[in-house]
């Protein structure tokens, strides 16, 4: 064979690689115009590497930090014009985590009130991206909360007059649509100091005081503005450690039951048992209609300890006639079974039921209608008594729900094999008419539950006709026929 020749004929030449330091060797021995020229070149074809080389420039300038510029750079990396997809948000995100590095790094530097001021400026910027971004992942959340993280730590090092940033902190807090700055009064109290809670505390007093008080049952859309202003004012007077002047600010908006619960546990927190009662009472009163079954279960627990039994007992028989169900009917026994009473108040309750039964035979809708529909409710009933055979009675007086049927036809199987028999195969071939593996299944069951009955009564002929009235009936259905082989019926 012939010897190689050209670039190939040098005996290191397949093997050497061009590293770093070599790199490095070759920079160091170019003149500062040549350097100056490549970076200049590099800069003109490269946007990234131009902001990022802008960036740097504006940190050291002699007047001081160029803002505007991280201005320009904070905007152009955040504005959306269009739509973030989902794939997109990632490399979204890491082109304005480059800049707010950036901005990081002027921290490092001293430069805190720059910092301040370009937070503020990104906050609206990023509030306004998120309106056109899938941020499913968070990354762009993630963003806003390390702006504000990198906003404290700014505020710690420069000190700001704390008079002008409670103005700034509560106007975001309150504008904001992603809860920027949420509880600042709390994160940024050693920053403000007595002067600046003293400004934050006076500015949301006079917004919260403009807000109109809500009565009970006053009905109004959800306004951002007012539970931040109650968040707000919660935690001034946390702060304070009142009671009592939490109290009244959650008082100005009685519109919905919930406010009374948490009246209640206040003053059931601060050892204040007997005006956490008469609130939570107030609650039940306020909203009778619709009452809120936490607020319930709060009266019921402070009667409980004052062993007012007959007043529980009538709270539970209203929450039973409200929303009968068998755990109304199973809360019911319990607290009637305290004072030996089950057996008047059972009585009571399936008359009631009865007689709903017969009054709502006429309506064709609403919760209630589709409850007394028929028996379900007493068969339920009489069936988790264990009383099988007047549960039975009952469905076939007044029909029940298909799974109250198969239920009974479970449970009668041993003493009333004739009955559950019926029950079954009425199930199977309807089953077997569906497209779908998971009703077949269930038919195959039925049948297997039919077999069993079919055997004890000797009908063992019959059931071997049905099988084969299946098999060639159904025989296009080969799934079925495949669980039907499997069962070994």
């Amino acid at each position: 064979a012939n010897p190689p020749t050209g670039a190939d004929s040098h005996p290191r030449s397949r093997s050497s690689v061009t590293t770093m330091q070599a790199v490095q060797q070759y920079l160091e021995q170019q003149d500062h115009a040549s350097l100056v020229k490549l970076i200049v070149d590099r800069t003109l074809k490269d946007a990234d590497w131009r902001e990022q080389l802008l960036l740097k420039v504006a940190a050291v300038q002699p007047q001081g930090v160029d803002r505007k510029t991280f201005q320009r750079a904070l905007k152009s990396a955040i504005t959306i014009r269009g739509y973030v997809e989902y794939h997109e948000v990632k490399g979204y995100a890491r082109s304005v985590e480059k800049v707010l590095d950036a901005i990081a790094h002027l921290l490092d530097d001293g430069h805190a009130e720059a910092v301040i001021e370009l937070c503020e400026y990104a906050i609206p910027l990023l509030e306004a991206a998120m309106q056109s971004i899938d941020d499913s992942n968070g990354y762009v959340g993630a963003l806003l909360a390390q702006v504000q993280t990198l906003h404290h730590r700014a505020c710690e090092q420069a000190k700001p007059d704390p008079i002008a940033l409670a103005q700034r902190l509560l106007e975001f807090e309150l504008t904001s649509s992603f809860e920027v700055f949420y509880g600042a009064v709390d994160t940024y109290a050693a920053i403000l100091g007595e002067s600046g809670l003293h400004c934050y505390r006076k500015l949301a007093e006079a917004d919260w005081a403009a807000l109109p008080p809500l009565s009970p049952g006053q009905r109004t859309s959800f306004d951002s503005k007012r539970w931040r202003l109650s968040q707000i004012m919660e935690t001034l007077a946390r702060q304070r450690g009142d009671v009592d002047a939490i109290v009244a600010i959650k008082q100005h908006d009685l519109s919905n039951s919930r406010t009374y619960l948490q009246i209640a546990a206040l003053y059931q927190e601060a050892g204040q048992a007997r005006r956490a009662l008469e609130w939570a009472e107030a609650g039940l009163k306020a909203f009778p209609d619709r009452p809120d079954s936490q607020l319930r279960a709060f009266v019921v627990a402070a009667y409980h300890q004052q062993g007012r039994f007959e007043d529980v007992l009538a709270i539970v028989w209203s929450e039973f006639t409200e929303l009968p169900s068998l755990s109304t009917f199973q809360k019911l026994k319990a607290e009637a079974e305290r004072s030996q009473q089950w057996a008047t108040w059972r009585d009571r309750a399936i008359a009631h039921i009865r007689q709903q039964i017969k009054h709502t035979k006429q309506q064709k809708q609403g919760m209630l209608a589709f409850t007394y529909r028929d028996h379900s409710l007493l068969v339920e009933l009489l069936l988790w008594e264990g009383n099988t055979e007047a549960a039975w009675q009952e469905a076939k007086t007044g029909g029940c729900s298909k799974q109250l049927w198969l239920q009974l036809a479970d449970q009668r199987q041993h003493d009333h094999p004739e009955d559950s028999l019926s029950l079954y195969m009425n199930e199977i071939e309807p089953l077997i008419q569906q497209t779908d593996n998971k009703a077949y299944a269930k038919a195959v069951d039925f049948l297997t539950k039919a077999r069993s009955l079919m055997l004890r009564l000797e009908l063992r002929s019959q059931f071997e006709q049905y099988r084969e009235y299946l098999r060639s009936t159904y025989k296009a259905k080969r799934n079925f026929i495949k669980l039907l082989n499997e069962a070994a019926l």
